[in-house]
Order: C-alpha cells, then structure tokens, then sequence
C-alpha cells in the first residue's frame, strides 16, 4: 500500500513535464533512424554528465 502512494505521489510530481516530453521525443523522432538513436537524440538534451549517463545506463 505505502508503495502504490510513493508510485502515484512520484507520477503525479512528473505529470506536468509531459508536455515538454511529448514535444522533446517527437522532435527527436523525427531526426532518428532507430530507437538507439532517438534515445542519443534525448540525452543530448540532458546538459548535466552525470544525468545525462544514468539516463543511457537506464536503458541499457
């Protein structure tokens, strides 16, 4: 139960970051030939190193 309240409290500080990230993504899309690309497209957004590396690790 504690769980399903941290995941809704940490949903809802995101949310409104999602019209950004709409925007971001489909920009990147456009100029990418493949999902690994699309996702070096968005960490070259990321102006911080070390964000921008737990971004990619995340995917890996």
């Amino acid at each position: 139960m504690a769980r399903n309240v941290e995941i809704k409290a940490r949903v809802a500080s995101i949310e409104p970051l999602l019209p950004l990230a709409r925007v971001l993504i489909k920009r990147a899309a456009n100029d990418s030939g493949n999902v690994a690309e699309l996702m070096h497209k968005l960490a070259e957004q990321i102006d911080r190193e070390p964000e921008r590396k737990a971004f990619l690790d995340a995917l890996r």
